[in-house]
């Protein structure tokens, strides 16, 4: 496929990105309570399509260099792309590798923070400055999350034989 094609093809898809990306980062910029509750939700979205990604990554590198990571557990009954955070989250600790543990110790955190958030957010409990808190610290752990996700990504890129073979081909 050539430039041109690609760009036909997916350009659209793109342009949607940056602009999410651009919208997303202008909501975490301002101090509005509804501002800060969309960023966190949004982002944790996008964080969704960021693992989905990650986790078809590892089952590449997985099925072409078991010593690298190795896959403990049952196969995944639902396609990636139908997966909540929580159960991306649960499909990654299922990988076995030492550069995935701060990714899986990130994951275990946010969506810890999303589910308390989801779930309590309309209770009678959780006052204004509670879910203004929660948003901020939810946002704080959607960047650790991005973070470690981009790392992992650079990890495999770096080290294993997969990542190095789509490097070259960038490049």
């Amino acid at each position: 496929m050539n430039a041109q094609q690609y760009s036909k093809n997916f350009g659209h898809w793109h342009i949607k990105m940056d602009f999410l990306i651009k919208e997303i980062e202008k909501l975490k910029k301002q101090s509005g309570l509804t501002s800060q509750i969309s960023a966190f939700l949004l982002e944790t979205q996008y964080i969704e399509f960021y693992l989905q990604g990650l986790i078809t990554e590892l089952d590449l590198v997985t099925s072409m260099d078991p010593q690298f990571t190795k896959l403990v557990g049952k196969r995944r009954k639902k396609e990636v792309y139908e997966m909540s955070l929580g159960e991306l989250k649960g499909e990654i600790e299922k990988y076995k590798a030492n550069f995935l543990s701060k990714l899986q110790s990130d994951l275990r955190q946010l969506n810890k923070l999303r589910v308390q958030f989801a779930h309590h957010i309309f209770s009678y409990t959780t006052s204004i400055e509670d879910l203004s808190k929660s948003a901020v610290t939810g946002i704080e752990a959607n960047n650790k999350a991005l973070l470690s996700t981009a790392e992992t990504f650079k990890f495999l890129e770096e080290n294993s034989w997969f990542g190095k073979h789509l490097a070259n081909k960038k490049g």
